[in-house]
């Protein structure tokens, strides 16, 4: 606050006749004192303050007012770039390498942790040609790939189905049932939106010998958004051919299924392994029997450059150098975290955590988890684990509590989700018992409920271009990543600052 200037407190040049005139030698010897007691209060100032911004434990608000929502953008226009050099794409087989070596060096530059790297195979999926689906009846039916249906990801490959038989199930057949009614015909299949029932059905259809599945999607939903976005078939190592098909083509099967008929399908797919890597960020300091893990994919899909996908990627790097630039000191120590073969499974997290001894997960206290912080549409979710056992859930809770402290003193309002895109996000607290936790902006539409408590537009997309080649810098608000990048960084400081983390988790200390 401005303040009024007050008087000098210095002898006059000119005294009064009722002034004291002091012999020259102590007059001097006053001025100097001044001086050195001016300059030693100047020079106190300076320590405490320089013990504030360097000493390795700046306050909460200091952190919040140092990481500037610039220095997320700035790192999405690197990443921008590197699409541009890569096929409009950043994905392991394009732009990955460049991506990663850009988040290595602002890294190193920064000297305030031990980078490393952490290689690893991936089972790579692609559709040489597009997929032939021929009806024999009276006439020649021809469907069309990427139109009335799509080929997803499985370890089939490419097969040749020759004059097959349709049958339709609606629900979960028994092994026997399923072996007696299923064999060598293609199965078509209620579409669930809880993908691990697809996985499960598919995989019931391919021990019981089916040929292919096909899955009917509702009557809004087209096939040409599927292809890329879902890897659970491929991850899961279902071995038959997997399509899902629009509601216009399940119409016409279910009227050629009356008469006579043969179906002919021709898929030419490649399986192939390349290698990739993830990046870590293990802090200087800090307790390593109490880490914290700060996560985010940095790898996008073939045909899109990923750059709100990879917003929690630029968000985490953001404030890795924004706390090294303060010298931050935690109390537990941080490990940030750039996961590759995100797209191709959660191939990079799980790789991880594959690789973690029993004594490494036992020395890992939290997880927050960083992913799609700029949706256009946004709503600020609070990531949730799914169910796991009550010490998980219960140490999550406590940090979901420290995001809504954050929202309520800022005056945002906030949803809580326990899913993103399908993919699990959560593995550290379903498969090592870590207590989890994070933000997320929302991919699909938002509901008028959602529009009256957040605002933006009802029935849109959240993130309009998730996976699509329109997800540039243009597709991310600044608004979103503002909000979710204040908070990420609010709750990265009060658990890694926090003494007895583990007791504060789990409620027994304040």
């Amino acid at each position: 606050m401005p303040t009024t200037e007050s008087t000098p407190l210095l002898p006059s040049s000119q005294p009064s006749s009722s002034s004291i005139t002091l012999p020259r030698t102590w007059r001097r010897a006053l001025e100097w004192g001044l001086i050195c007691g001016l300059a030693v209060l100047l020079f106190i100032t300076a320590l405490v303050f320089a013990e504030q911004k360097f000493g390795g434990h700046p306050s909460m608000n200091m952190v919040i007012k140092a990481l500037h929502t610039n220095d997320v953008m700035e790192h999405l226009k690197a990443l921008v770039e590197v699409a541009k050099h890569h096929h409009n794409s950043r994905s392991i087989r394009n732009g990955y390498n460049a991506s990663a070596e850009y988040i290595i060096h602002q890294l190193e530059d920064s000297g305030a942790c031990d980078v490393s790297t952490q290689i690893f195979p991936v089972s790579m999926w692609e559709k040489k040609e597009n997929t032939e689906f021929i009806i024999l009846t009276g006439d020649v039916a021809v469907f069309v790939d990427q139109q009335d249906f799509a080929t997803l990801k499985s370890t089939a490959p490419s097969t040749l189905l020759f004059d097959n038989r349709l049958i339709e199930i609606d629900d979960l057949c028994s092994a026997q049932e399923c072996s007696r009614t299923v064999h060598k015909k293609l199965v078509i299949a209620p579409y669930s939106y809880q993908m691990e029932e697809n996985v499960d059905i598919a995989k019931r259809l391919a021990k019981a010998n089916a040929a292919a599945v096909l899955f009917v999607l509702s009557r809004s939903s087209n096939p040409v958004h599927f292809e890329d976005q879902h890897n659970s078939f491929f991850e899961s190592n279902v071995t038959l051919p997997v399509f899902v098909m629009d509601n216009n083509m399940y119409t016409i099967l279910l009227d050629v299924m009356q008469g006579d008929y043969l179906v002919n399908i021709q898929t030419s797919v490649l399986i192939t392994t390349t290698y990739t890597y993830n990046i870590l960020c293990n802090w200087k300091s800090g307790d390593d029997k109490n880490k914290i893990i700060v996560g985010s994919h940095l790898d996008s899909v073939e045909n899109s450059p990923g750059i709100n996908a990879g917003s929690g990627a630029a968000t985490s790097l953001a404030i890795a150098l924004t706390l090294a630039k303060l010298s931050y000191q935690p109390t537990n120590q941080l490990v940030f975290a750039w996961w590759s073969g995100k797209e191709v499974g959660d191939a990079g997290i799980s790789r991880y955590l594959h690789n973690m001894t029993e004594e490494q997960v036992n020395a890992t206290t939290a997880y927050i988890n960083l992913d799609i912080l700029g949706s256009q549409n946004y709503i600020p979710y609070i990531l949730r684990t799914n169910p796991t056992s009550e010490v998980v859930n219960g140490r999550s809770q406590q940090i979901a509590k420290i995001f809504e402290k954050y929202f309520d003193q800022v005056g945002y309002k906030y949803a809580h989700t326990s899913t993103t895109d399908g993919t699990e996000h959560d593995v550290f607290a379903v498969k090592a018992g870590v207590a989890y936790g994070g933000l997320y902006s929302g991919m699909g539409p938002k509901t008028p409920s959602q529009k009256r408590k957040f605002g933006g537009i009802a029935y849109v997309d959240a993130d309009p271009c998730y996976q699509l080649a329109c997800d540039t810098l243009d597709n991310v608000s600044t608004e979103a990543i503002n909000l979710l990048s204040h908070a990420a960084i609010y709750v990265i400081h009060a658990l890694s600052s926090t003494l007895n983390l583990r007791g504060y988790l789990d409620g027994t200390t304040v």
